[in-house]
């Protein structure tokens, strides 16, 4: 069996203290405690796992979310495949890729330098700040009338739940639209992921914007949630 490995956020995963603990705050709207116990220490991602098996894989990366670089669309898939299991895949992906226009030149030549020269510590420090800004965020959702959300442990998204009320927003699409129109909050609906009754945030801009951010939504949501 082949396995496709996602690894566009590789590394990019939270300390917490355990499922356990993890799930008890989320249900009580905690906080999460990061950078208690070191849980990234023991990360292998599902490429190298696989590759102790030795089925055959395909790897997918690229810059925009690892790096920040959202726009370049540079991306890659690397094919692991000792006992030529994918030998038409291979051939169909390399055909697929000189149809499709790719990166700008630009993009394509600083790569290796990126890729070589970008120390580890640069990730981790983005990690770091960004455990941060999700707590932040999760605070603000979980004090919200009719929102609700568990504490991303990764990445930087968020998936905010919306609690009917009589009269209020009942779905992403119509929530997304009326924040937008009422307050200049631009936000994602759930619909788009296939999670209706939820909307997305990034958590990856300035403390200083989320906080407007969330002043605007919370707002909203009182006008809202009103009779809830």
């Amino acid at each position: 069996v082949a396995v496709i490995a996602d690894e566009i956020y590789h590394s990019y995963v939270f300390e917490t203290r355990g499922n356990d603990a993890q799930q008890q705050d989320d249900e009580k709207g905690n906080d999460m405690s990061i950078m208690k116990n070191n849980t990234r220490a023991g990360l292998r991602s599902t490429a190298e796992l696989n590759v102790d098996i030795g089925a055959p894989l395909l790897c997918l990366g690229g810059l925009s979310k690892r790096f920040l670089v959202p726009g370049w669309c540079l991306g890659w898939i690397m094919v692991h495949d000792p006992k030529q299991r994918l030998v038409e895949i291979r051939v169909a992906l390399e055909k697929l890729s000189s149809l499709i226009v790719g990166p700008h030149a630009a993009v394509q030549y600083a790569l290796p330098e990126i890729l070589d020269n970008v120390p580890q510590s640069w990730h981790e420090k983005n990690i770091q700040e960004l455990a941060v800004q999700a707590e932040r965020c999760h605070a603000r959702v979980v004090n919200t009338p009719g929102l609700s959300a568990s504490m991303p442990r990764g990445c930087m998204f968020m998936l905010v739940k919306l609690q009917r009320a009589g009269g209020g927003v009942l779905d992403g699409v119509e929530f997304a639209a009326k924040l937008f129109r009422e307050e200049s909050v631009v936000v994602l609906p759930g619909e788009v992921f296939g999670a209706p009754g939820h909307f997305r945030i990034s958590y990856a801009a300035p403390a200083s914007v989320l906080d407007d951010a969330f002043d605007r939504i919370e707002r909203f949501c009182r006008r809202q949630f009103a009779s809830s």
